[in-house]
């Protein structure tokens, strides 16, 4: 019954510039380190045009939550084509040890894409 929000600019590479950004109930989770990602084509799903090779992006880094440094997220996005309804995310928000927020759904709004590395 809780709203979550995500925006993000992900990268399979962990050299590039990677941005998330979370929000529920009021709270905010902005990744400000991405420490693991893997990228993966899951023959369940089809991330459609355009052709990116993966369609299924997990994540591990830290960041802030509430402003705050020294947490903790892993997350897994997948893209399974247009209009985005198959789309699911997965993240989980933690301060070590104790889980703050946990989420896993179809995208109700909005659209992962993936997109091939440049």
């Amino acid at each position: 019954g809780m709203r979550v929000t995500h925006g993000f600019e992900l990268h399979c590479d962990l050299t590039e510039p990677n941005r998330l950004q979370v929000n529920w109930d009021r709270n905010r989770f902005h990744l400000t380190e991405l420490t693991s990602a893997l990228c993966t084509d899951d023959p369940a799903y089809d991330e459609g045009q355009p052709r990116a090779g993966f369609d299924t992006f997990e994540g591990v880094g830290t960041g802030r939550y509430n402003g705050v440094d020294g947490y903790g997220i892993q997350f897994r996005f997948v893209d399974d084509g247009q209009p985005g309804t198959g789309d699911i995310a997965f993240i989980e928000v933690t301060d070590g040890s104790t889980v703050v927020m946990t989420v896993e759904n179809f995208l109700v709004r909005g659209n992962h894409q993936a997109h091939r590395a440049r």
